[in-house]
């Protein structure tokens, strides 16, 4: 909510806080708050009070286990980031810690398997297991159809890409078992780039971004095209790479990474900024219609500013048609 609001919204380039649950053994729940504001957490317990509230229909409380502040490097500098660790209970298990009826009735305990499952109408519907059965796809079909994806292994190693990544990163780079931070930097959630980190904010949305420029692929599309040897040199622009948002999924063996996602653009002018079309992201991509909406909206912006300015002249013209008729004569 906090990146949407911030870059789609009012187009901002604020750096939203990042939240981490772990779910404890006795039905209450430690919430891990990172931000690089610091002292903005009593702010934080006021908004999980209400939507406890407003939401949920219950009433909790929240205590502060843990203040640490530290300095971390960041693409755009040093900065201290604060993290806050809150404890929450319910407000029955704040009065009886021990009352393990309460703590069913609050927090309903919900089985966590392996297998995919849909909750409707809080039934919840086991799908069959496929895990026998052949996958009716190859590599290069599911290339295609996720032409953004990235699987990487537990060492953040370069495992599988999706076909489009090619236009906008060096074929060099995108060789099996190239380093992922040579490819790609953090953007969203403000964490160190690291197999462990990733896991620990699994459920967060993952922006990642491109380390190439399209300055720096149009130069080496050039080379190549005049079979000139020389090797292109890499400058970084901050705020011209390419950006992906999406998720991270943890894959069966445990030891394997994908990332979904999709390029966060969110206008033509965007798209033209990274030589790409639309035609670059598949049909079922919801970001096809977020560009077409949002490229609605910056018209609509537009001709009404053309209108007032329109207004305004044709105010400013009537009025010096009144005070000098002679010269309109």
């Amino acid at each position: 909510m906090h990146y949407f609001i911030d870059h789609v919204v009012y187009k901002a380039n604020l750096r939203g806080p990042s939240f981490r649950c772990e779910e404890n053994s006795d039905g209450t729940i430690t919430l891990h708050y990172f931000t690089g504001r610091p002292g903005l957490y009593p702010i934080v317990r006021g908004v999980l009070r209400e939507v406890a509230r407003r939401v949920f229909n219950i009433e909790i409380s929240l205590s502060v286990t843990g203040r640490t502040q530290r300095s971390v490097q960041m693409v755009s500098g040093e900065r201290i980031e604060e993290h806050v660790i809150f404890l929450i209970k319910t407000n029955d298990q704040s009065h009886d810690s021990g009352s393990e009826a309460s703590t069913a009735s609050t927090f309903p305990a919900i089985g966590l398997s392996w297998r995919p499952c849909f909750v409707m109408h809080f039934s919840i519907v086991l799908l069959p297991d496929f895990s026998s059965q052949t996958l009716r796809m190859n590599a290069l079909e599911f290339c295609t159809a996720l032409p953004y994806h990235v699987i990487f292994d537990e060492h953040c190693r370069l495992v599988q890409h999706g076909k489009e990544l090619a236009n906008h990163v060096p074929r060099e780079l995108l060789a099996v078992g190239t380093p992922i931070m040579r490819i790609f930097e953090v953007n969203r959630p403000q964490i160190p780039f690291d197999f462990d980190n990733i896991c620990n904010f699994i459920n967060a949305v993952f922006v990642l971004q491109v380390k190439t420029s399209p300055t720096d692929m149009r130069r080496q599309r050039e080379q190549v095209e005049s079979n000139d040897g020389a090797s292109a040199t890499t400058t970084f622009h901050h705020g011209h790479h390419l950006k992906l948002k999406g998720q991270m999924m943890l894959l069966s063996d445990r030891k394997s990474l994908i990332y979904i996602c999709s390029p966060y653009v969110t206008s033509i002018q965007e798209l033209m900024q990274f030589g790409m079309r639309l035609t670059a992201m598949p049909l079922h991509d919801a970001t096809r219609d977020l560009v077409l909406l949002n490229q609605q909206r910056l018209t609509d912006v537009e001709v009404k500013w053309v209108s007032s300015e329109f207004e305004k002249l044709l105010i400013r013209h009537r009025y010096y048609t009144c005070a000098f008729p002679k010269f309109f004569e």
